[in-house]
C-alpha cells in the first residue's frame, strides 16, 4: 500500500508487515513510524477521493442522461418546422412569378369583359337597325289595341340593369321610386297615362354632332309615335346648345303635344361651329329647366346628349341645375356621352346629382335607342325595344 510521509507528505510504499516499524521516507530521508492511525487516516483519504470521483461521475451521467431527455422532449413536441422554412423559400422565389400570373389573369379577366361589351355593342347595333328602319315586319302590324293591352299588361320589367348594349350605367337617387315604384312595367305605365311625361330632349349641337343630330331629325317622329301611343298624356321638348361666338348659344322648342312641330322645328336645326372642346352645357340645361312648364305629378326627364363637356368654370353651374331639377320637382336628368372610348366624367356626376343615368354610345346609330331606354329607364329595357317592334309606324 502507499503512504504518505509523516514530514515531507511524500508518497512510498509500506507493507502490512511494516504496522508499528519506523520506515525512511527516500524523499526526505527521514525516520518515521508506520502507526494504525496513519493507515486509518490514509484509507479515510483514498475513500473521500473515491467517493468524491463515483459521485461526481455519476452527477455528469445523470446530468447528460436528463439533458439527452430533455432535447428528445423538446424535439416531440415542438418539431422543426421544416416544411415552413422551405415554403416561405419558395414563396419568395416564386413571388416575380405569382405576380406575373395575378397580372396576366386580370389582363384575361379584361379582355374578356372587354370582348363581351363589344359583343353586346354588335347586338345593340343590330336592334337599332331594327327600330330606325324604315319597314319594320312587326310595326303596324294586327290590332293596335290589342298590341299596348299586351305590352301594358305585362308585369315583368325588361333586364338589363347594368346598362343598355353592356355599357354600365350609374343610377342616382330617387330614380327607382319614381320608376313605377314596385318595378313593374305595366304599372309604371298605367301611372304615366294618369300622371303624364315630359321629356326634353337636350343636344350639343356644334359641328362634331352632326351624325347624331340626323338621327334625331330621321326618328323623332317614329320615337314619338312610339310614346304617343304607349303613354297618351305625352310632351316632347327639343333644346340644343353651341358655345361663346357661335351663331347662337342655345335654343330649344317648349313642351308640347304636338309632334309635327317638333319635327317642323328640327328640321332647321344643323350641325356647325365649335372650336375648343368644350360646350355652352349649362346654357342648354338652364333653358330646359326654366323654360319648359313641367306638371307637378308628370315623369319629368331631361335626356342631355353630346361628345364635349362643360367649361371648367361652369360645371358647378350644371350640377347645381340638375341637383335642383331632381330634388325640387322630382325630375330626373339623364345622360349620353357620344362617340367616346369613356364616358365624360362631368356628364357622369351630373347623371348622378340629377338621380339618372349615364350612358355611353360606340356610334351615332346607337343614339335614339339609348335616348328611349332612358325616358323609362335601363331597367326596362327589353319592353322598350319590344314596344318599338310592335308599335314603331
Amino acid at each position: 500500500m502507499q503512504v504518505h510521509c509523516a514530514f515531507c507528505d511524500g508518497l512510498l510504499e509500506a507493507a502490512a508487515e511494516d504496522l508499528g516499524q519506523r520506515i525512511s521516507c527516500p524523499h526526505c530521508t527521514l525516520d518515521f513510524e508506520l502507526t494504525a492511525a496513519l493507515i486509518a487516516e490514509e484509507e479515510a483519504a483514498g475513500s473521500v477521493i473515491g467517493s468524491w470521483f463515483s459521485g461526481s461521475l455519476s452527477t455528469i451521467i445523470s446530468t447528460a442522461i436528463h439533458t439527452v431527455i430533455l432535447v428528445l422532449c423538446a424535439l416531440y413536441h415542438y418539431p422543426p418546422q421544416v416544411n415552413e422554412l422551405i415554403g416561405e423559400e419558395v414563396m419568395l422565389a416564386e413571388l416575380p412569378v405569382q405576380q406575373t400570373l395575378t397580372t396576366s389573369t386580370e389582363s384575361e379577366q379584361l379582355e374578356t369583359e372587354s370582348t363581351e361589351a363589344e359583343s353586346e355593342s354588335e347586338n345593340l347595333s343590330e336592334l337599332e337597325v331594327e327600330i330606325v328602319s324604315t319597314t319594320d315586319s312587326g310595326g303596324g302590324s294586327g290590332d293596335l289595341s290589342e298590341a299596348i293591352e299586351a305590352l301594358t299588361s305585362s308585369g315583368s320589367s325588361g333586364s338589363g340593369g347594368s346598362g343598355l348594349g353592356g355599357l354600365s350605367s350609374g343610377t342616382g337617387s330617387g330614380a327607382v321610386a319614381r320608376d313605377g315604384g314596385d318595378g313593374n312595367w305595366g304599372g309604371m305605365l298605367q301611372q304615366l297615362k294618369r300622371n303624364g311625361l315630359d321629356v326634353v330632349f337636350l343636344f350639343d349641337s356644334t359641328g362634331s354632332m352632326g351624325g347624331e343630330i340626323n338621327q334625331v331629325k330621321q326618328q323623332i317622329g317614329r320615337i314619338g309615335a312610339t310614346l304617343f301611343k304607349l303613354v297618351p298624356n305625352t310632351r316632347l321638348s327639343v333644346c340644343t346648345y353651341r358655345d361663346r361666338s357661335d351663331a347662337y348659344l342655345v335654343q330649344g322648342l317648349p313642351l308640347t303635344t304636338k309632334l309635327e312641330d317638333i319635327s317642323n322645328y328640327l328640321k332647321n336645326i344643323g350641325a356647325g361651329g365649335g372650336g375648343d372642346f368644350p360646350e355652352a352645357v349649362h346654357s342648354g340645361l338652364e333653358w330646359s329647366v326654366v323654360k319648359n312648364s313641367f306638371r307637378k305629378r308628370a315623369r319629368k326627364v331631361i335626356l342631355l346628349f353630346g361628345d364635349a363637356p362643360p367649361h371648367d368654370e361652369f360645371l358647378q353651374t350644371c350640377l347645381q341645375l340638375s341637383r335642383n331639377f331632381n330634388r325640387e320637382q322630382k325630375g330626373v336628368v339623364s345622360t349620353v356621352t357620344c362617340r367616346g372610348r369613356t364616358k365624360l366624367p362631368s356628364f357622369v356626376m351630373i347623371a348622378e346629382v340629377g338621380g339618372g343615368e349615364s350612358f355611353l354610345t360606340v356610334n351615332e346609330r346607337e343614339i335614339m335607342t339609348q335616348l328611349m331606354v332612358l325616358v323609362f329607364g335601363s331597367r326596362y329595357r327589353n319592353k322598350v325595344l319590344e314596344a318599338f317592334r310592335l308599335l314603331a309606324p
